[in-house]
């Protein structure tokens, strides 16, 4: 007889919870709610002056400069404005354009990872030095094994 009390009050005890949690009405956010969440996002894109649309890396220097890693260049954001900085053939430049990692370093220097090797910009002077890393060792036949 108790059993059969227990398990109709806790049936009706769930039936009550269940009632009161879907009777309340769900109320959509409108996308305005949404997009008010992210107030205080800037969203850059090439129109504003990125080189490239596709950002692989962010950085900020001693300086409080925002520079970004593209497929298409590094980029120098002051608040305003973006300076687009690219590979130059006299090699004072970055190797390649494609930057794919972004170190800020203390003394006004960033470490800049391409695909063509890293080097080490200046922020204030504006120049580049690339690093030439030591061979890789000889691990026997190239056959395409990966140690």
């Amino acid at each position: 007889m108790q059993h059969r009390l227990f398990r109709g009050l806790a049936f009706c005890l769930l039936f009550l919870t269940t009632a009161v949690l879907f009777s309340q009405k769900m109320v959509p956010r409108p996308p305005s709610a949404v997009l008010e969440r992210f107030r205080l996002f800037r969203f850059f894109t090439m129109e504003n002056g990125l080189s490239n649309n596709t950002v692989l890396s962010i950085a900020q220097d001693d300086d409080g400069f925002l520079w970004f890693g593209t497929l298409d260049g590094l980029n120098r954001f002051d608040g305003q404005n973006f300076t687009a900085f690219y590979h130059r053939a006299d090699g004072k430049g970055l190797p390649t354009n494609k930057i794919s990692s972004l170190q800020a370093l203390s003394g006004h220097r960033l470490l800049i990872g391409t695909t063509e090797g890293l080097t080490v910009m200046d922020t204030r002077q504006l120049t580049f030095e690339k690093i030439t890393l030591p061979a890789r060792p000889d691990f026997g036949k190239n056959d395409g094994t990966v140690y």
